[in-house]
């Protein structure tokens, strides 16, 4: 069977973004497809983006097709350092680990376990210094209780066979923290 190859481009959070991404699905959305996805066209992916692909790939594996990220394909320095960074590289087969800097950790969670997502939130999102050293513990564990929700929601009314994808990324320059999550059940995926 012929692999389809499927172009990354640039995907911020737009409306026209969320677009792109739901195209790149539907190109997927066959049962036994191999995919390799090319980012040569690729300079900006945002978090929400990441989370959505490394869903997308554990469908169309939960559907006995294949997943190839081309790695080689990645020209933008930028995209290349955040996805190593954060873990999605090293989750679907590139040799670089993981470190901190300004990512949130790329997770894939198959069941719910109320404790280690909190502490996922609580150590790599909040607990990075990006809040303001100013907020006191009980905003931060207030904070963490609401975003912790989100996870909540995705396990308990996405039906998901494959589970809860997440990751996030802190633009200095912008002083902005974003944190992205994606279900995916199959039918739809939901950023």
């Amino acid at each position: 069977m012929a692999q389809k190859v499927i172009q990354i481009p640039r995907v911020n959070d737009g409306r026209a973004d969320f677009a792109t991404l739901f195209s790149i699905w539907s190109q997927t959305n066959d049962y036994f497809e191999d995919v390799r996805f090319d980012f040569s066209t690729c300079w900006f992916l945002r978090p929400n983006a990441v989370a959505f692909l490394g869903g997308l790939a554990r469908l169309i594996e939960s559907r006995m097709g294949t997943v190839t990220f081309d790695w080689t394909t990645l020209r933008d320095s930028w995209v290349r350092t955040t996805i190593r960074q954060n873990g999605f590289a090293c989750a679907f087969g590139d040799a670089s680990a993981p470190w901190d800097g300004t990512s949130i950790r790329y997770r894939e969670d198959r069941e719910f376990h109320p404790d280690e997502a909190a502490d996922y939130l609580s150590d790599n999102w909040l607990g990075k210094g990006w809040v303001h050293t100013h907020v006191s513990e009980t905003l931060k564990n207030a904070i963490v209780e609401r975003v912790l929700e989100l996870y909540v929601n995705a396990f308990e009314h996405s039906e998901s066979q494959i589970g809860v994808f997440s990751c996030g990324q802190y633009f200095p320059q912008l002083n902005e923290l974003l944190f992205d999550r994606t279900r995916n059940h199959g039918r739809l995926c939901d950023p």
